[in-house]
């Protein structure tokens, strides 16, 4: 089983050394278009899950996700995450 991270750096080999379109590389390779276009958006979230480790100790009796989820969110808005 080929990952699709792995199908990318071939498809990018074909359309690079070789100079074939994306549109036949992703056919050879068994990759759809969409998927080879796909740029990950993950923000970095360090901040936030500092500050529900935070909380969690600081109410230890409320546990990690459970209390901490509405002040997450909050938090988030104030810090424009």
């Amino acid at each position: 089983m080929v990952t699709p991270q792995a199908k990318k750096t071939c498809l990018t080999r074909l359309v690079s050394n070789h100079g074939l379109s994306q549109r036949k590389s992703c056919q050879l390779v068994g990759l759809h278009r969409s998927v080879a276009r796909y740029l990950c958006q993950k923000e970095d979230q360090d901040l936030v899950k500092a500050k529900m480790k935070e909380i969690a100790f600081a109410r230890r009796r409320f546990g990690y996700p459970r209390e901490c989820l509405d002040i997450v969110v909050d938090l988030m808005d104030v810090f424009s995450i």
